[in-house]
């Protein structure tokens, strides 16, 4: 029956119940089981159906439920539920609450039963806003999980997929998303997508150089799937061709030249993505020495200053003018200080001999749009009639490595012999299988028909046969462009008389025969045109 004084015995129960409660709040024992005393829902008369509501609705605001971390009592609609979205895979928060806690201690959890009772108590699940304001709190702690390189993948998943719901419809979330400094850069930095562009580190699976002043994100957060669909969404792309180009040519404009790193991570780029070399913009592009020298090879509309591979091959440039290398110098060198530039090895280690693009390999692209050379340079750029300063000291300091270097290179000096340069060239003295040098011009093939001629003539240890390298299947005569003999002619036979005549042999009757033979050879090739030459 309802009567004030019934009303009156009701709260009576009622507040004595909360007062009970709040001893047991101050007892370690205690303070989690309350919630099992509290009446039944299905208590029987209308009566006492009303003591229920009454509690409840006063424990409501009180300061009943321990917070997760136990440190301080709250009301229970100051308290959330983190629901599993908001949990990483050990079932803890995301993100650690803020100093003014929010999550419920999980002992209350533990028993299920008392799930619907916290909640008709006030405890409301986390959402979406009280979630963001916790994890821009972590962004800025020193001690950020989001920042931590430890952190596993799935905590970046399940944080990036919460944050996703904001799109596409939420705009005010989007807004506060853009401000927030949690995308990595990388160069260590973290940046809000409000900062300006952020770029992908790679350009069609080549690296951006990362000097160029570009903003490029993380490695780490490409392996993401769903961290990178929220970053692009925020805009995070990838950077055009043109652009970083254009980065790359502005650095070389400026007083200071990039260091070898950069220097190595430009030409990567360029030969991945097959860019040609640019006279009009990249005249002032260098690459780097072996000695850290910044060397600039393009001088009026001419390759002027050499930049050589470094190589242990025997013709290589490098072993070539090693002489003129030593420091300090070898006693008794005569060989003069040759300044050549060889290019820097961290260029070579810029990627797998295997690698092709565009149907060249690397250090074919280094050789080819860069003009890092092999061979020796054979004529002086400024006046391609006269021969270079490093085909002079071979011929002049390495003479029996001449012949092989030609050799070795031919493919690339071939269309550089004129007249005047084969006349020099051939004018140069090289060692011959008699012990003496002789100008090119002047000596012989060792071909086997003329070797026997030279035997059958008694001349075989005086004659100038060319002393060759073992260089297998080579074939010499493209010497003949330098005026070499190979054929038992003419020429031939009147090089016999005249060693006949300048030698050192003692005249017998056999030599006087040999002699008399070799007239005779002269008389059959001879033509009316070589009156001249056989005079």
């Amino acid at each position: 029956m309802e009567s004030p004084w019934n009303d009156r015995i009701l709260q009576g129960v009622a507040e004595t119940f909360n007062s009970a409660i709040l001893e047991f709040c101050d007892q370690p024992t205690l303070q989690y089981k309350w919630l099992g005393y509290l009446p039944d829902k299905l208590i029987a008369g209308a009566f006492w159906s009303r003591l229920r509501p009454k509690i409840i609705n006063a424990l409501s605001d009180m300061s009943v439920l321990l917070s997760r971390s136990g440190a301080s009592l709250k009301a229970p609609r100051d308290l959330r539920f983190v629901p599993f979205k908001f949990s990483d895979r050990n079932d803890e928060p995301l993100v650690k609450d803020l100093a003014e806690e929010l999550y419920i201690s999980s002992e209350y959890l533990s028993d299920t039963r008392y799930h619907d009772d916290l909640k008709e108590l006030g405890v409301k699940n986390l959402d979406w806003w009280e979630f963001f304001k916790r994890l821009k709190a972590d962004v800025k702690c020193p001690a950020s999980r989001l920042k931590a390189p430890d952190t596993e993948e799935d905590w970046h998943t399940r944080v990036s997929s919460i944050l996703l719901e904001a799109f596409p419809q939420h705009m005010h979330q989007q807004t506060k998303l853009r401000c927030l400094a949690f995308i990595p850069l990388d160069d260590g930095r973290w940046i809000s997508a409000d900062e300006g562009e952020i770029f992908l580190p790679d350009y069609e699976g080549i690296a951006i150089p990362t000097d160029l002043g570009f903003s490029l994100l993380n490695r780490r957060a490409l392996k993401n799937t769903s961290r990178m669909s929220l970053l692009t969404k925020l805009g995070v792309k990838v950077c055009t061709r043109k652009k970083v180009v254009s980065r790359i040519r502005d650095k070389y404009q400026r007083s200071t030249s990039p260091n070898l790193t950069a220097s190595v991570s430009h030409q990567r780029f360029f030969y991945w993505i097959r860019e040609e070399y640019d006279l009009e913009n990249d005249g002032k592009i260098s690459l780097i020495d072996s000695h850290g020298e910044h060397v600039y090879r393009h001088r009026r509309g001419v390759w002027n200053t050499d930049l050589y591979f470094e190589s242990n091959e025997e013709y290589a440039v490098q072993q070539l003018i090693a002489m003129s290398m030593h420091k300090p110098r070898r006693a008794g060198s005569s060989a003069p200080r040759l300044s050549v530039h060889f290019l820097h090895p961290e260029y070579i280690e810029g990627f797998g001999p295997d690698e092709r693009r565009g149907g060249q390999s690397w250090e074919s692209w280094l050789e080819n749009v860069q003009h890092v050379r092999r061979d020796p340079r054979l004529v002086d750029p400024d006046n391609p009639s006269e021969l270079s300063e490093i085909f002079l000291f071979i011929a002049k300091h390495r003479k029996e490595k001449l012949l092989g270097t030609l050799k070795t290179y031919w493919h690339a000096y071939v269309d550089l012999i004129e007249p005047e340069v084969a006349k020099k060239i051939g004018r140069v003295r090289v060692p011959c299988e008699n012990g003496q040098d002789h100008p090119i011009m002047d000596a012989y093939l060792p071909e086997l028909k003329l070797k026997m001629k030279c035997e059958e003539l008694g001349l075989s240890s005086e004659w100038p046969f060319l002393k060759l390298p073992m260089i297998l299947f080579a074939d010499w005569r493209f010497l003949e462009e330098f005026g070499t003999k190979s054929k038992v002619n003419l020429q031939f036979y009147l090089d016999a008389i005249q060693n006949f005549h300048t030698g050192d042999k003692i005249w017998t009757v056999e030599n006087d025969s040999k002699v008399f033979d070799v007239y005779e050879a002269i008389e059959d090739h001879a033509m009316v045109a070589d009156h001249e030459t056989i005079q």
